[in-house]
């Protein structure tokens, strides 16, 4: 290698704004105290710009400048022209190798940067992703909030309907017993009626054959008293005659004495049973006023029971009628509530 390949770094390439002066100053800053250099990576963080070449040209323009600055050699002999060229040699695999790594360096940062942009974009996903999933989580809760808001608000619905339904099936019982107890009443004052009804019908019929037998007595009494008037008038008729006849048949009345005494008897005992006809006629008319008021008062027991069944039957009519509009009213609210729990349902 001559020495014009050498001097070639020399010139001043680089990014304007990046002066060999600052990428010296920068140089000289970074190396340590025993002058070990500072890497190429240093110096490029370090300024904050200049490319790889650029800044491998300034090192090895540096590494020549203190080469220069050292003793030199004697010109023409062989130990100079074998440090100029292990010189040159190890400046070239220096610039060689801080070049190689130097890429290695940008590939890896490339490699680094890519993956951090995807990692970035991976994490931009990731987080819209989450926010998706927290939006999604957000409305998920509001409407299990919802939900259970709904679910308390039937649940409390469901609650009062129970509770109206236990109600209702309370006052259902109620009803049903008052009905009951009701039903037992009337079918007691109906029998009542009908032992009633039936006493009163064999009272009438007492009543009706006392009368007829009453009536049969004071018939035949009445025929009596009449055979006997009959037989008193003409037995005065023949009174009469005879006692016209008294002056004229002295002789016939001693004669008739005997049958005189006879007819007297038989006056005396008619007379004697029409006594016992008048007093048993006074007898069944008596027993005939009484059985007459004993039938005025059963009359009126009558017409009293008749009323009192006019008022029962008015009663059982509006007990049924209740009862008819008390069932509608349950089968009503049975049905609303049956449509309320098919609603909550």
């Amino acid at each position: 290698m001559t020495s014009d390949s050498v001097s070639t770094p020399t010139r001043m390439p680089g990014r304007p704004g990046l002066t060999f002066e600052a990428y010296k100053k920068a140089y000289l800053e970074l190396a340590s105290v025993d002058g070990t250099p500072p890497s190429q990576r240093q110096l490029r963080k370090y300024l904050g710009t200049g490319s790889n070449t650029t800044l491998a040209l300034y090192r090895r323009r540096i590494a020549e400048e203190r080469i220069t600055d050292e003793k030199p050699l004697e010109v023409g002999s062989l130990d100079a022209e074998l440090l100029a060229t292990v010189q040159r040699l190890a400046s070239q695999i220096a610039l060689d190798e801080a070049q190689i790594a130097e890429d290695r360096v940008d590939e890896l940062q490339k490699e680094a940067e890519q993956r951090v942009s995807v990692a970035e974009t991976t994490m931009e996903k990731r987080l819209q992703d989450t926010a998706v999933l927290e939006h999604r989580a957000t409305t998920a809760e509001q409407a299990l909030q919802q939900l259970q808001k709904s679910i308390e608000n039937k649940d409390a619905a469901l609650k009062e309907l129970t509770n109206t339904h236990h109600d209702v099936k309370a006052e259902n019982a109620s009803l049903s017993q008052a009905l009951s107890d009701a039903n037992r009443q009337i079918t007691t004052h109906v029998g009542e009626l009908r032992l009633r009804q039936e006493l009163l019908d064999s009272a009438k019929t007492k009543l009706n054959s006392v009368d007829k037998e009453a009536k049969n007595a004071l018939a035949e009494s009445q025929r009596e008293v009449s055979e006997l008037n009959a037989t008193l008038a003409v037995l005065s008729e023949k009174y009469s005659g005879l006692s016209d006849r008294h002056k004229e048949q002295l002789v016939m009345i001693a004669n008739k004495d005997k049958q005189q005494q006879l007819l007297q008897a038989r006056i005396d005992k008619a007379n004697d049973l029409r006594e016992a006809t008048l007093a048993q006629l006074e007898c069944s008319q008596g027993e005939r006023d009484a059985l007459g008021r004993q039938c005025g008062e059963l009359t009126v027991e009558l017409e009293a029971e008749k009323r009192l069944q006019v008022v029962l039957n008015k009663r059982l009519d509006d007990a049924r009628r209740e009862h008819k509009l008390l069932v509608e009213q349950l089968q009503t609210t049975i049905s609303a509530l049956s449509a309320r729990e098919d609603t909550a349902t």
